[in-house]
């Protein structure tokens, strides 16, 4: 059985937001960029829940959970990356 390796990574996405005012006391709205790499990609595939929003973007502090669904003859060989409750082929970031 071939072994996939799976990359998990996270970055900050810069985005505008408008300026505070002395009255706006909501904290502007930071988009997060989750990126998942396959290595070698075509061993597999994966599903995230929940859906990226916007431009593939998440909200800061949401957790999402990670389905491998390794293709015939492959097998999960190791996660890498900000990932935590890795059971089998599930994992979340």
């Amino acid at each position: 059985m071939r072994a996939v390796f799976l990359i998990i990574i996270l970055s900050l996405v810069m985005a505008c937001a408008p300026v505070d005012t002395p009255t706006d006391t909501t904290a502007p709205y930071i988009p997060r960029e989750l990126e998942v790499r396959i290595s070698p990609n075509d061993a597999a595939t994966f599903m995230l829940n929940p859906s990226p929003l916007g431009k593939g973007s998440y909200s800061q502090g949401m957790v999402v959970t990670i389905d491998i669904l390794p293709n015939e003859g492959w097998k999960i060989e190791e996660w890498i990356g900000p990932v935590f409750n890795v059971v089998g082929r599930t994992a979340q970031v």
